[in-house]
C-alpha cells in the first residue's frame, strides 16, 4: 500500500468519525407529570409548574451541547429559592419562594431521577 492510499484511507476514516459524532441525535427531554411528592399542573413546554407540600417552577433550557450546560452550572451565582442542574444538553432552574435550599435540592434529586 502506498503512502498516498494510506493517506487517503486514513482521512476517510476520520471525516466519517467526525460525520457520526457529529449526527447523534440527542434524547429529547420532557418534564414528568410527577415529581417526589409534587404534581405537574401547568406544562408549558420546558417550563413547568408542580403544587405538592409547595409550588416549585421547572424551567429549561436547550443549550448547544452537553459541555454548554455543564458550563452554565459551572457559572451559576447561588441564589436564595433557586437550585440548577444539568441533563446531557439541558441547563435547568427550578426555583420556590415557598422551600428552602436543602427541600429544593431534594425536589432537584427526584427530577433528575425521572428525566
Amino acid at each position: 500500500m502506498s503512502m498516498l492510499t494510506l493517506g487517503r484511507t486514513s482521512a476517510v476514516l476520520v471525516l466519517a468519525f467526525l460525520v457520526s459524532c457529529g449526527t447523534a441525535e440527542s434524547k429529547k427531554v420532557t418534564l414528568p407529570e410527577k415529581v417526589g411528592g409534587f404534581s405537574r399542573t401547568q406544562n408549558l413546554g420546558l417550563r413547568a409548574v408542580y403544587t405538592g407540600p409547595a409550588t416549585v417552577t421547572v424551567t429549561l433550557t436547550e443549550m448547544q451541547s452537553s459541555g454548554n450546560a455543564f458550563e452554565a452550572i459551572q457559572k451559576w451565582k447561588p441564589e436564595p429559592g433557586r437550585v440548577p442542574f444539568q441533563k446531557d444538553k439541558y441547563f435547568g432552574v427550578a426555583e420556590s419562594k415557598d422551600l428552602d435550599t436543602k427541600a429544593l435540592i431534594a425536589f432537584v434529586a427526584d427530577l433528575e431521577k425521572t428525566l
